[in-house]
């Protein structure tokens, strides 16, 4: 079954399903929404300085479009990359705004929203690293975060390298500062992020090693939560909350200076 068909099957069961009572009673009923974030995952969820102790970023504006369009207040709850399905499938989140590309692997465990994020898997070095292309990552040693994308796609792109998983961006890019590994993988916005904090030291290498979306993760078979994160999403898209949240977080005033080449949309498909 290829990763549309599972996605389009979602669809459908929110669409047919949405008047059931189901989670989504539940989250009104408590009046919290209580959604999974990363930890210190610039610009996704982060401290903007030391003294707050709330996160702000990309994920964290899609969580409270989502508390907001629901009209329960949010909650947000630190996960890691290994933690993020398991903490959903085992109820200790409602939903996951945490960064997570869609895969066919994780559509098996757990459903999707709309896609809303794209992105990709690339590779940063040092300026000063002898490595100037993609082709000269075999035999190296490489930090990941674990259970992202980027472990996975550098271990098949690169069977001769020796990948070295961390639990987060903020450790790996940290291991690659101390010269623990020679590059750093994972999603380009992900990268940037980290690499803003050491302004004029990295570069990323030229070219993507995938194309992927980013979707919110929910618990499998509650097709009303879905429909109601897809109608929030796509509101965001229509008030142009998430072109304001690009641009803060990507835009050009920021470090990371991204150009928004992507609209969230229901038509929009992860690469099978």
């Amino acid at each position: 079954m290829t990763l549309r068909t599972i996605l389009l099957a979602g669809a459908c069961l929110a669409v047919a399903g949405a008047a059931q009572a189901d989670q989504l009673d539940d989250i009104r009923a408590a009046g919290v929404l209580v959604c999974g974030v990363p930890s210190n995952y610039v610009p996704f969820s982060f401290l903007e300085n030391g003294n707050e102790r709330t996160p702000v970023g990309f994920d964290v504006d899609v969580c409270n479009a989502i508390a907001a369009h629901i009209g329960v207040t949010p909650e947000l709850r630190y996960v890691t990359g290994a933690s993020r399905i398991p903490d959903l499938t085992a109820g200790r989140i409602d939903i996951a705004t945490a960064a997570l590309t869609i895969t066919p692997e994780r559509a098996q465990q757990v459903d999707f929203s709309i896609p809303y994020f794209r992105t990709g898997v690339r590779v940063a070095v040092p300026n000063s690293s002898e490595i100037t292309a993609l082709d000269q990552l075999e035999g190296r040693r490489i930090a990941v975060p674990e259970s992202g994308m980027a472990s996975m796609i550098v271990a098949e792109r690169y069977p001769e390298a020796t990948t070295v998983g961390f639990p987060n961006p903020a450790n790996t890019f940290l291991a690659l500062q101390r010269g623990m590994v020679q590059a750093m993988a994972g999603d380009e916005s992900t990268l940037l992020g980290q690499m803003s904090g050491a302004p004029g030291e990295y570069h990323l290498l030229d070219g993507f090693l995938t194309d992927d979306w980013l979707g919110v993760g929910l618990r499998k078979d509650e097709p009303a939560l879905r429909a109601a994160v897809n109608e929030a999403l796509l509101g965001m898209e229509a008030d142009g909350s998430a072109v304001a949240s690009f641009d803060r977080f990507f835009g050009a005033a920021t470090p990371m200076q991204m150009e928004r080449s992507f609209t969230i949309s229901a038509d929009n498909q992860p690469a099978e």
